[in-house]
């Protein structure tokens, strides 16, 4: 029997009309989540993985599809970028595999290399999003810096 306990869904305080911060194992039943339904892992795969029980992983998942508009977007968009970076993982190792076989398939490596080079720039649009580049008000510029020196 499961013993852990279940998160709470109260993850909007709708006073102050803003998102409340997630805990530890809200955000790992995130990363949960995301690779049973980004990454097709199986139930034994993710518990392997996770080091957690099928009753926990099947209440990890539960939770999330139960509470998922709760929570800021940026959570979802985290176990997103977990999901894409554990299938870059996968893929490189089956990179590294092909390419010490005696005669590797040079179809087969550029599919990979293909694949690589997509979710990297998924990963990297992604945290774009989280992560916005600062404004360029925020930023001092080369002209701002030699009338400073002019002025001296």
């Amino acid at each position: 029997m499961n013993t852990e306990k279940y998160a709470t869904p109260d993850m909007f305080d709708p006073v102050n009309d803003e998102f409340i911060e997630l805990s530890d194992p809200q955000k790992e039943y995130i990363r949960i989540y995301h690779a049973y339904f980004v990454l097709n892992w199986e139930v034994p795969e993710i518990c392997e993985h996770f080091q957690r029980s099928r009753p926990t992983v099947f209440n990890a998942i539960k939770w999330v599809v139960d509470n998922k508009l709760k929570f800021a977007p940026e959570y979802l968009l985290e176990g997103a970028i977990f999901a894409i970076r554990e299938r870059m993982k996968k893929n490189k190792e089956l990179l590294d595999a092909e390419l010490e076989e005696e005669k590797p398939d040079k179809k087969y490596i550029i599919a990979l290399n293909g694949e690589i080079r997509t979710d990297e720039d998924r990963v990297f649009k992604l945290q774009q999003i989280i992560t916005p580049v600062t404004d360029k008000d925020d930023k001092i510029s080369a002209s701002d810096v030699l009338k400073l020196i002019a002025a001296k």
